[in-house]
């Protein structure tokens, strides 16, 4: 029997936003230019998500992860990427949920994981398309991270950021650059991420701190690959690691 457990979740708020956000953008934009590449990614997504999870565990469910996964991938992507790349990469983001994991639980954000693969190999752009009306990301995204839990870390990101911004502001006289490097529709939607998140209320804080570190040495040493999506991946392996040997200090 499928189960359904996606009412008032966070995952059904997510998927909800999203398709909000996506439908208006895909109006204002043009259904041939936008509507095949969310269509085939959300689509590949699920499918794949159903079947290795059937596969391991023998049972159906509604794909809202997959879901939200193929929605991220296709408008962060440069609109018009070419579908076959759209593909792989959304293959990759699924897979490496169900094939790189530790302790039962997935490392990397799927949909970032993806993405950062797509620069790597295909050099692909992001556009994040999808969120251009600026009021609904910052109302949705400020929803989402209240229910999920995740105001230490985005509170602990916003801090290291303006640190940061006004010690390289002393050496370059640069200050509003570095304020405005922020990507609020990633911070609100991508590195809010429960799953790869989910960690006690210090591990939550060390997550803001590194990610707001590694966003400004990434910006600075790999300016060909989009800094947010490099250094969530990043966070993600770092911070776990930083538990491991913390929880193995404890014991």
């Amino acid at each position: 029997m499928m189960e359904l457990k996606l009412r008032r979740t966070p995952k059904f708020y997510m998927v909800v936003f999203l398709i909000i956000l996506t439908s208006i953008q895909i109006y204002e934009i043009g259904i041939a230019n936008t509507l095949p590449q969310v269509a085939v990614a959300v689509i590949f997504a699920a499918l794949l998500d159903i079947i290795l999870t059937y596969h391991k565990e023998k049972r159906t469910f509604f794909p809202s992860s997959a879901i939200i996964t193929g929605l991220l991938i296709s408008t962060g992507l440069t609109i018009n990427t070419k579908l076959w790349i759209v593909i792989i990469i959304t293959i990759i983001a699924v897979a490496s949920k169900h094939i790189i994991k530790m302790n039962k639980r997935h490392i990397f954000n799927p949909a970032d994981f993806g993405l950062l693969i797509g620069m790597i190999v295909f050099s692909t752009g992001v556009q994040w398309w999808a969120s251009k009306i600026f009021l609904l990301v910052l109302f949705f995204g400020l929803f989402l991270t209240w229910k999920v839990r995740r105001h230490q870390m985005l509170i602990a990101y916003l801090i290291t950021h303006l640190i940061l911004s006004l010690v390289f502001s002393i050496f370059t006289g640069n200050l509003r650059e570095y304020l405005l490097l922020i990507n609020v529709f990633f911070i609100l939607f991508m590195f809010i991420e429960p799953i790869t998140s989910s960690y006690s209320q210090l591990i939550k804080i060390v997550f803001g701190v590194v990610f707001g570190c590694l966003l400004f040495l990434f910006y600075f040493l790999v300016p060909s690959i989009d800094p947010f999506v490099l250094s969530l991946t990043t966070t993600n392996l770092v911070v776990v690691i930083i538990n491991k040997i913390m929880q193995k200090n404890l014991v």
